[in-house]
């Protein structure tokens, strides 16, 4: 798990108080596929206001930087499964034994999983249910591994993020892989990296500084940034082999008038 800090650190006097706030992320796991990082990237950003009270709006509003803006306009959940199994669709769909394992195997490959089930399947008589999977290794619910997955929902108990599926669909269903699982590579990806999008979105205005500007420092930071991990990682996962971390790596940046710090544990 990661988290990162990120603080703006104006030079010049200002009368906002929040100026030197420091806003947090956290981060479930670290994907090593590049499109794995900026889905769940895009997952934590989107997973906000009224995105978090619906579940096709949610899903939708991640997609849509993956396949464009017209990604299942219209559609609800079950709209959405119906569309994904339609002949033709591009989707691939896997339910049944053996498909948690694929829909975890094809989420760390870099491609987008939903997972869903329809409004029949739930019992429910008018609301179906998807959700988005990403590039984490499954967690425990019961004696079954399930995917690691976000979604927005209608009832706020069902509302997860980077949790166990098993949060938002019946457990049981979970289990027996009664979910469907529709997934297929992006035709697109976001201009930014995942770190750069989640400091690009989280950090504070700079004082006096444009948008370009801003995003001009938060692009290099995020480098800077990025290269440190990859550097920090070996030393890293030495001490942990020799089991002689103690507590978590940190790393501090400053670039311009933004300070980063991230930990890694």
């Amino acid at each position: 798990m990661s988290k990162i800090k990120i603080k703006n650190n104006p030079v010049q006097k200002t009368d906002n108080p929040d100026s030197n706030m420091v806003q947090s992320i956290i981060l479930q796991c670290d994907p090593s596929n590049e499109i794995s990082k900026k889905i769940l990237a895009q997952c934590v950003l989107n997973h906000t206001g009224s995105n978090r009270n619906d579940c096709n709006v949610f899903l939708k509003a991640v997609a849509k930087n993956f396949f464009g803006d017209s990604i299942f306009s219209g559609l609800d959940a079950n709209g959405i499964l119906a569309a994904v199994k339609s002949t033709g669709s591009g989707w691939t769909i896997k339910t049944g034994v053996g498909s948690i394992n694929e829909a975890i195997k094809a989420a760390q490959e870099g491609k987008f999983v939903g997972a869903g089930m329809t409004s029949t399947e739930l019992n429910d008589p008018d609301h179906g249910h998807i959700a988005i999977i990403v590039g984490c290794d499954g967690q425990m619910s019961g004696n079954k591994i399930v995917p690691i997955g976000y979604a927005g929902s209608l009832n706020s108990s069902a509302i997860i993020a980077g949790a166990r599926l098993s949060g938002t669909f019946p457990a049981t269903k979970v289990r027996n892989e009664d979910v469907t699982y529709f997934f297929r590579e992006p035709t697109q990806t976001p201009d930014l990296s995942a770190f750069g999008s989640l400091l690009a979105a989280t950090s504070t205005p700079l004082d006096d500084a444009s948008t370009e500007e801003r995003l001009s420092l938060l692009r290099e930071a995020a480098s800077v940034m990025e290269i440190m991990f990859e550097q920090l990682k070996p030393i890293n996962e030495k001490k942990k082999t020799a089991k002689m971390l103690g507590k978590p790596s940190s790393l501090r940046v400053k670039v311009g008038d933004i300070e980063l710090e991230a930990t890694f544990s």
